[in-house]
């Protein structure tokens, strides 16, 4: 199974935000202290503002990326498991159990009995069957029922 990194890593994101916001500030102690003092608010709301637009765009390009890669990824194990499920249905239909014998269905064949030995039919019957399968000619079996007849 894959294994995925969290989609963002908050603590670094958050570290960098302050960092630049730092740094931006510190820019700004080489103007004047009037300049500083009328723009101070305005400037520090522009730079959060700029930069909390590249860090949401950061943070979309990060989740599109893990996104996008996660999709890929789900969509390759569906296939699998499709092709699992077709293996799964065949391999079903080939080990369902048979009866051994002719004439009685998998229910009514507790004995496991196979079709020469079926209580439901007389011997001669099964005896034929039998004969037919192993490829005897019909009269050999018909001339056999007949001295069981007479018997």
């Amino acid at each position: 199974m894959t294994t995925f990194d969290p989609l963002l890593n908050t603590e670094e994101l958050h570290t960098e935000l302050l960092k630049t916001v730092d740094h931006k500030l510190l820019d700004t102690e080489e103007l004047p202290t009037e300049l500083l003092k009328t723009v101070d608010h305005k400037y520090k709301l522009d730079v959060l503002h700029l930069k909390f637009e590249e860090f949401a765009s950061t943070v979309t390009a990060r989740l599109e990326n893990q996104l996008t890669s996660r999709l890929d990824a789900i969509h390759n194990t569906l296939a699998v498991f499709q092709n699992l499920d077709t293996i799964h249905t065949h391999l079903m239909e080939r080990t369902t159990p048979k009866s051994q014998c002719v004439f009685c269905p998998l229910e009514d064949n507790i004995d496991l009995h196979h079709s020469a030995r079926c209580p439901r039919f007389l011997k001669s019957y099964s005896r034929t069957f039998e004969a037919s399968r192993i490829g005897l000619c019909d009269i050999a079996v018909f001339s056999s029922l007949r001295v069981e007849r007479k018997r």
